[in-house]
């Protein structure tokens, strides 16, 4: 048995993120009911109360209530799902943390739409009208340094909790979106949140493609191992993109790179170093740039120059 106060925990757990993690499309506290056939979003979500509601099919309830629904779990289940999900440890009566349920695999983007997982092809609403709150302008600007331009040409978007970062491929067609975890800047504090988490049915790629539209020839394309590096890099003045996981690309994601005059400042890390060798592989014609001893990632550089100067 479930102890009730672990039944608190998840009910606890702040509906909109619950909804995302669900892969219902959020926009300004609405979403496409999943208890019936909704065309316009019908499913409103009220954060002071954490609870849902449909203003059609009259259902409601809380994170718990809709995580059965779009799932199709019983109520253990689907406490155990969300604790999962949310990195939340829950005892099942033994003294022994409970083992989660298997989760669903996350299909293809073009199946989206028969499993409840967004297309990622139709958030635009999520580029198309920015929102940067006080939380990210604290973590963004505050904290980082970051230059205003740079957020609003990559299209940032957040919520008090999360940065929310699109990628864009080659065409500027959206292709993936990145949540990035606000921590102490958060409002609404979420204990086991991961830092960075992919939107369901998101795949990894190279962030920030678009640029290599505005690269001259022989001009140097910076390299950098996420997207806050990224920023970094271009607030400084640098053309460039990210690789957040190299293990999780496939090799024909870096062929557009071929023949590019790459740098690269690698992270003071092993990974750093896996992925300036991998990158070697890719192009001969990468110069690599030490870092000062003591800074972990371009970003950290890039904050300790402005407060040198």
């Amino acid at each position: 048995m479930i102890k009730q106060y672990d039944i608190q925990k998840i009910s606890d757990l702040p509906i909109e993120q619950v909804a995302d993690a669900l892969g219902l499309n959020v926009a300004r506290h609405w979403a496409l009911c999943p208890y019936h056939n909704d065309s316009k979003p019908s499913l409103h979500f009220n954060e002071a109360k954490n609870k849902f509601r449909c203003y059609v099919c009259d259902h409601y309830g809380g994170p718990i209530d809709l995580c059965m629904q779009v799932e199709g779990l019983n109520f253990r289940d689907a406490v155990k799902w969300l604790a999962q999900t949310f990195g939340i440890s829950i005892d099942n009566g033994t003294g022994r943390p409970m083992r989660g349920v298997k989760r669903r695999p996350v299909m293809p983007v073009e199946t989206h739409q028969k499993v409840n997982v967004p297309d990622i092809s139709k958030l635009t609403y999520l580029v198309e009208h920015p929102i940067i709150t006080d939380a990210a302008k604290a973590f963004l600007f505050n904290e980082r340094k970051l230059d205003p331009r740079v957020i609003k040409w990559c299209g940032i978007n957040s919520n008090d909790s999360h940065l929310i970062i699109p990628y864009f491929g080659l065409d500027g067609r959206l292709q993936s979106i990145q949540w990035r975890y606000l921590g102490q800047y958060a409002k609404k504090k979420i204990e086991g949140e991961p830092r960075f988490r992919f939107l369901r049915g998101s795949q990894c790629h190279v962030y920030n493609l678009q640029i290599l539209r505005m690269l001259k020839p022989a001009e140097p394309l910076f390299v950098t191992e996420g997207c806050s590096d990224c920023w970094a890099m271009m607030s400084a003045g640098h053309k460039a993109i990210a690789i957040p996981s190299a293990t999780l690309l496939k090799p024909d994601d870096l062929k557009p790179l071929n023949g590019l005059s790459l740098h690269m400042y690698p992270d003071n890390d092993k990974p750093g170093e896996r992925l300036f060798l991998k990158l070697r592989e890719v192009s001969d014609r990468i110069t690599r740039h030490q870092l000062p001893e003591g800074c972990k990632d371009f970003a950290e550089y890039y904050v300790q120059k402005l407060l040198n100067c």
